[in-house]
């Protein structure tokens, strides 16, 4: 199996897990502050110290929600994900605004996350419910508005760009909003000291090739390749889990720039000239690709597929999550102090949220 294909997912939706917890382990009690839509974990805050010499409260199976098309994994509910880091930043953009305005700065508003489980829908693997596969088809689950801006889907009337409120404001007021970087208020909701890599960072991620490479796992790709190849499909061998042919992200073509472009680029790049890809206008989620999508879930269905493989992945996780726990705690407590915090902020500013008048 490709080992990079993993890694690659994961980032994709855990992009800013560099931080971990104990307190997000086993009870129903939300403390992630994500009633904008941010995903929402599962919490229970464990007795006990901290640390590999006591981990009764930890929670480290796998568990399997087709409603929402969810795979919550020991690290989906211990490390802080890029939904959960988003809702932070939301907090920090109306920190910002409301900086700007108070100078009379007239600055675009924040805005607060959809709520939309599915947007979440765990896709490592390509798509594993009907739900997300009639939506979306091969394609990972985004809004509307991301999909057309990515070009995956094209409206039957071409929207026209709306006009920024930021392109309205001028090289001072820009000036004035930037500098509200620096503002107390606004780097409070700064989200870099979560990322601090550590050794637990690469046990956990790991975890996937080391499934994927377990005689287990081997398997079961190969149950499931041969029930796709009974369906006419073939599994992608570097993306496993998808089949040849799945369409991910926009229809392109190549195209050659030849006129009103450059080849006297200084040296190592410059040049504008050469094949290019641009997309085609079709839309990547048509009715071909939602008939393979819906067939790939049914030959996921058939043999367990989506169970089987995230039982797999967080027995692979567990010995690091265990290994690093004192250090995992550490780090996730301050995580979930800066969450309750942006959600009271965002609860107390809800102008932040609004239009300038």
């Amino acid at each position: 199996m490709n080992t990079h294909t993993a890694t690659h997912r994961l980032a994709a939706t855990l992009a800013a897990a560099l931080a971990v917890s104990l307190s997000a382990c086993v009870s129903t009690d939300d403390s992630s502050g994500n009633d904008d839509g941010a995903a929402s974990r599962t919490n229970n805050p464990a007795s006990g110290t901290s640390g590999s010499s006591n981990l009764s409260g930890l929670d480290l199976t796998a568990h399997v929600d087709p409603e929402n098309a969810s795979v919550s994994l020991p690290s989906d509910r211990l490390l802080v994900s890029a939904d959960e880091e988003e809702f932070i930043s939301t907090a920090y953009r109306a920190a910002q605004t409301l900086c700007a305005r108070a100078q009379g700065v007239p600055w675009e508003r924040s805005w607060r996350l959809p709520d939309d489980p599915i947007l979440n829908a765990w896709n490592q693997y390509g798509p594993w419910t009907a739900e997300v596969a009639q939506r979306f088809a091969f394609v990972e689950p985004q809004t509307e508005t991301s999909l057309i801006r990515n070009r995956i889907i094209f409206p039957e009337t071409p929207q026209s760009e709306p006009t920024l409120v930021m392109d309205m404001l001028t090289e001072d007021q820009l000036a004035i909003g930037h500098e509200c970087h620096n503002d107390p208020q606004v780097k409070e909701f700064d989200t870099s000291e979560l990322h601090q890599p550590g050794p637990w960072y690469d046990a956990v991620f790991d975890a996937y090739d080391q499934a994927e490479k377990d005689p287990r796992g081997l398997q079961l790709f190969e149950e499931l390749s041969a029930c796709y190849a009974d369906n006419g499909m073939e599994m992608d061998p570097e993306q496993p889990g998808f089949i040849v042919g799945a369409q991910q992200y926009a229809v392109t073509r190549e195209v050659e720039l030849t006129e009103n472009c450059r080849t006297d680029g200084p040296a190592g790049g410059g040049d504008t000239c050469g094949i290019y890809r641009e997309p085609t206008g079709e839309s990547a989620i048509n009715e071909e690709q939602i008939a393979l999508a819906l067939t790939t879930v049914q030959c996921k269905d058939s043999i367990n597929f989506t169970q089987r493989m995230a039982d797999l992945i967080a027995e692979k996780q567990a010995p690091g999550i265990e290994k690093y726990a004192d250090e995992i705690i550490a780090l996730r407590t301050n995580a979930d102090e800066l969450l309750a915090k942006a959600k009271e902020y965002n609860a107390a500013h809800p102008e932040a949220f609004e239009d300038a008048e």
